[in-house]
């Protein structure tokens, strides 16, 4: 648990150095679906699939149903707690970096609550000697996160650290963390100016 959390805290300040680079490096902030001079032309739309690499690894899924917000998914296996991993997110958008060095890219900072289901194997959860985090549980999760938005294609990438509140079957706090991509046949939506 200690090796984990100290994994996860090394993902946490990555995330914040990498925001606070992206805000300081001549970065500017604007209100999402703000059309910037590269001429975006919108978010991804439609159902995105790809993959997630961390804790858990796995099948990551997403919908966008608007510029600032996302539905998103995974399913896949924790590696670190060796059970099946569900997850399910609402994130909403907080603000938008972009860089003057790259002005075809964007940087959606989010932040968002959504539900986790680990399914352990019964034969090593039924032994007496289980851990309580060895166990399935059931719980909420806090990601927050960084996304990569190229303007010339229909692929989103992300970097997300999520706190767990463990419910059931016992109270506990645990954290995943997960870098991957999604890929949206559907193309991108339509140019969202003010």
């Amino acid at each position: 648990m200690i090796r984990s959390t100290g994994r996860c805290a090394r993902l946490a300040a990555l995330l914040v150095t990498l925001g606070a680079a992206g805000s300081t490096a001549a970065a500017q902030g604007r209100e999402i679906g703000e059309r910037g001079s590269s001429g975006i032309e919108g978010y991804p739309k439609g159902l995105g699939l790809g993959v997630a690499l961390g804790d858990p690894a796995g099948i990551a899924i997403s919908h966008r149903p608007g510029d600032w917000s996302l539905l998103q998914g995974t399913v896949g296996w924790s590696l670190t707690k060796g059970r099946l991993h569900v997850s399910g997110d609402y994130v909403r958008n907080l603000m938008l970096l972009e860089a003057a060095e790259t002005p075809s890219l964007r940087f959606p900072v989010y932040v968002g609550v959504g539900g986790r289901l680990l399914l352990a194997d019964q034969g090593a959860a039924d032994r007496e000697d289980a851990k309580a985090d060895r166990r399935s549980n059931v719980g909420v999760r806090f990601p927050v996160g960084i996304g990569l938005l190229p303007d010339t294609q229909a692929i989103d990438a992300f970097l997300e650290v999520a706190p767990v509140l463990r419910l059931l079957p016992d109270v506990g706090v645990g954290w995943d963390a997960a870098i991957g991509f999604r890929v949206y046949p559907w193309g991108r939506g339509p140019v969202r100016d003010r």
